[in-house]
C-alpha cells in the first residue's frame, strides 16, 4: 500500500460514516492488498453513495475479488490489472448488482467467460488482454443483455468474432482492428486511453 496506514483508515472512516457523498470512488494504483479490500468491504456497504469503484492497478487477487463479489449496491467496477484468477472472477460474476465490469489484464478461461457471460444484468463488460477463447466468444454472443463488450486480446478467432458481429445488437469496441498484447505497463496504460477516449465518442454520438 503505498499510502500511510492513518491515512488509509481515515478514509475507510470517512466512506463508512458516508462523510464521502460522491458515487464514484478512485482508489486505482494504491497498491492495495486483499486484506485492505476486506476492511474496505463493510465501509463500502455502510456508505449510502458510491455506486462506482476504480481499483485498477492493485495487487488484490483472487482473495481481495471475494470480498467485493459481496458488495450489494456497486453497479460499476473496475478491476483491471489486479491479478485475479478464475475462482475470483467467478466469484465476481455471480454478484447480480453489477451492470459495468471491468476486468482486463487478469487470468480469465474460457471456462469462467462462460459463467460472466451467463450474467444477464451485466450491460458492459470488459475482458480485454485474458486468455478467452471462442467458446467464451459464442456465450457473450447470446447473453440477452449485454450491450458492449471488449473482447480484444484474447485467443479468440475469426469464428469467435464472426459469431459475436452476428448479435447486431452488441456493441464490440476495436474488435475489428489488430491491437498487439501489451508488452509493459506503458503500453497497456496507453491502450486504455485509446478506448476511455472512444467510449467518449460513442457516448457524444448517442441521442
Amino acid at each position: 500500500m503505498n499510502i500511510s496506514k492513518e491515512t488509509w483508515i481515515q478514509g475507510l472512516d470517512a466512506i463508512k460514516n458516508n462523510a464521502y457523498t460522491k458515487t464514484h470512488l478512485d482508489l486505482s494504483g494504491l497498491e492495495l492488498s486483499p486484506s485492505e479490500m476486506k476492511d474496505l468491504l463493510p465501509a463500502l456497504e455502510a456508505n449510502k453513495h458510491i455506486q462506482s469503484l476504480d481499483l485498477r492497478w492493485n495487487p488484490i487477487e483472487t482473495e481481495g475479488a471475494s470480498y467485493l463479489a459481496k458488495t450489494s449496491h456497486l453497479t460499476h467496477l473496475q478491476l483491471d490489472h489486479n491479478k485475479i484468477g478464475d475462482t475470483g472472477i467467478t466469484m465476481l460474476a455471480k454478484n447480480q448488482n453489477f451492470t459495468h465490469l471491468s476486468l482486463m489484464f487478469n487470468k480469465i478461461s474460457d471456462k469462467t467467460g462462460i459463467i460472466l457471460a451467463a450474467n444477464e444484468k451485466l450491460l458492459e463488460l470488459n475482458v480485454n488482454y485474458n486468455e478467452l477463447e471462442d467458446v467464451s466468444a459464442r456465450a457473450f454472443s447470446i447473453n440477452p443483455t449485454l450491450c458492449v463488450l471488449h473482447i480484444n486480446g484474447n485467443i479468440v478467432t475469426d469464428a469467435g468474432k464472426a459469431a459475436l458481429e452476428a448479435n447486431k445488437r452488441l456493441a464490440l469496441p476495436l474488435l475489428s482492428k489488430p491491437i498487439r498484447r501489451p508488452q509493459d505497463n506503458h503500453d497497456a496504460r496507453f491502450l486504455e486511453n485509446l478506448q476511455r477516449e472512444e467510449q467518449k465518442d460513442r457516448l457524444r454520438q448517442m441521442p
